[in-house]
C-alpha cells in the first residue's frame, strides 16, 4: 500500500501509522515539520525520503526493514531512537553517526576523546550516555544545542567547553552527573 500525504499537512502525529503492516511506501510533501514517536514504526516501508521542511523526527519513528533514506538537510532535532532501530543504521560504519546537522549517535566502541565534525548545530540526545571511559569532547562553534543526557553517566568526562552560540542544553546535559557547574568553560 502507497500512501502520499496531502500538501499542507505539518506534523505526523505520534504512532499515525504504527503497524500498518501493509503500508510499503509514504511520500511525506515539503512543509512537513514534525515526525512524532512511532509514526511508522511496524510498516514495511524499505526507503523513506524525509524532506528540508522536517526539523524535528520523535522516538522509533522508523524502524526495521527501512535500508534507504534520503536526508535533505532539514533536521535539527531527533529523539536518540528515531533510526536506531532501521536497517539503514545497522549498515551505517562505526562511529559518529551523522544526520543533516545532527552528531546522531555514536555507534560501536567509543574513544577517548572525540571531536564533533564542523557544521553540526545539534548533539543528539543521549550521544554519550554513560560512555564510560570518554574524557575529553570537541565541540565547533557551529553547536546551538546540546541533546536531553547527551553526556549523562560520562564519568571519565572532566571538563568540556561549550560554544557561545549554544541556546539551548537538555536537562541532565552535561551538568550532572559529568560536572559541577565550576568545571564547565564557556567560551
Amino acid at each position: 500500500m502507497s500512501i502520499t500525504l496531502k500538501e499542507g499537512t505539518k506534523a505526523i502525529a505520534d504512532s499515525a501509522f504504527y503497524r500498518c503492516r501493509g503500508l510499503d511506501r509514504i511520500t511525506i510533501p515539503q512543509g512537513v515539520e514534525r515526525i512524532g514517536a512511532k509514526a511508522f514504526s511496524g510498516c514495511a516501508l524499505t526507503s523513506v525520503s524525509i524532506p528540508s521542511s522536517v526539523t524535528y523526527i520523535g522516538d522509533s519513528a522508523f524502524d526495521y526493514p527501512v535500508e534507504n533514506i534520503t536526508f535533505h538537510g532539514g533536521i535539527t532535532e531527533l529523539s536518540s531512537s528515531a533510526f536506531i532501530y532501521t536497517n539503514w543504521y545497522q549498515n551505517q560504519p562505526d562511529g559518529l553517526v551523522y544526520i543533516d546537522q545532527v552528531a546522531y549517535n555514536y555507534k560501536g566502541q567509543c574513544p577517548s576523546t572525540v571531536s564533533i565534525k564542523p557544521g553540526t548545530a545539534t548533539i543528539g540526545n543521549q550521544l554519550f550516555s554513560d560512555k564510560t571511559g570518554l574524557t575529553s569532547v570537541t565541540l565547533p562553534d557551529s553547536i546551538k544545542y546540546i541533546g536531553e543526557s547527551a553526556f549523562y553517566g560520562c564519568s571519565s568526562l572532566d571538563s568540556i567547553s561549550i560554544p557561545s552560540g549554544v541556546t539551548k542544553i537538555g536537562s541532565r546535559a552535561p551538568v550532572l552527573p559529568c560536572f559541577t557547574p565550576r568545571q564547565r568553560e564557556y567560551r
